[in-house]
């Protein structure tokens, strides 16, 4: 039996490994939680929330000039509409400042 599992690829193998991690953890959450029971807290008192702190989206720094609905923040890679737009006006994009209104 074991020879024909590490026969199997990596992906068909792959979930019954997350399907035991799961439940492994599930386990000791449940042990956890009993245990936070007894002493009269819940887990979530002690551990805290289990929420990412989220960032707010970047703002709008530059708007597309025929739909105000495409924008680009300025940070990561440049909109390809930002590109051609720069490029048919014949302006470098290193030269044009934020300032959210059409390029």
């Amino acid at each position: 039996m074991t020879g024909t599992v590490r026969a199997l690829p990596v992906w068909v193998r792959r979930p019954v490994i997350s399907t035991y991690e799961d439940r492994h953890k599930a386990e000791a959450r449940a042990k956890l939680d009993a245990t936070a029971k007894e002493m009269g807290y819940s887990l979530t008192d002690l551990v805290g929330t289990d929420a990412k702190p989220t960032r707010a989206p970047d703002t709008a720094k530059y708007r597309h000039p025929e739909n105000p609905r495409l924008t680009w923040s300025g940070h990561g890679r440049k909109a390809l509409w930002f590109v051609a737009v720069a490029s048919r006006r014949g302006v470098m994009v290193s030269t044009l400042r934020p300032n959210c209104a059409t390029v």
